[in-house]
């Protein structure tokens, strides 16, 4: 690795390998990042859940039944397959909330990206603001 024909002083073998051993993680760290963009953009290209879907999830409360609206704004992959979900919560007034990082929930290539408790809003239209 480092020459040692010349018979350099050991503080400077010792920077040698100090230098060398950063030069390698450097090359690990940006080969890791690369695969970990690859493998993350291929899972969403395939990933049912797109930015701008509806879901929605109900509770029964002891005043009924509660809808609660989220507008997805934000879908983020792993190398594992797990898909995570932020979006954004309807509020009272029907209008979207500004905050985009509400985490919503999780789903995995290995189940099918089943989501629980949330159903998908098909075919949703924006309530007219009257």
């Amino acid at each position: 690795m480092c020459n040692t024909s010349n018979s350099p002083s050991l503080k400077e073998r010792v920077q040698c390998y100090v230098r060398k051993r950063y030069e390698i993680e450097a090359e690990y760290k940006s080969k890791i990042k690369a695969l970990d963009e690859e493998a993350s953009a291929d899972i969403l290209a395939n990933c049912p859940i797109k930015i701008g879907d509806v879901y929605v999830t109900e509770s029964n409360t002891a005043w009924g039944l509660k809808r609660q609206y989220y507008k997805i704004a934000k879908v983020d992959a792993t190398v594992d397959g797990r898909v995570s979900v932020y979006g954004y919560k309807r509020k009272l007034d029907k209008t979207w909330g500004k905050r985009d990082n509400i985490y919503m929930f999780s789903a995995s290539i290995y189940d099918n990206y089943n989501v629980n408790y949330y159903d998908k809003v098909e075919d949703y239209v924006e309530p007219s603001k009257d």
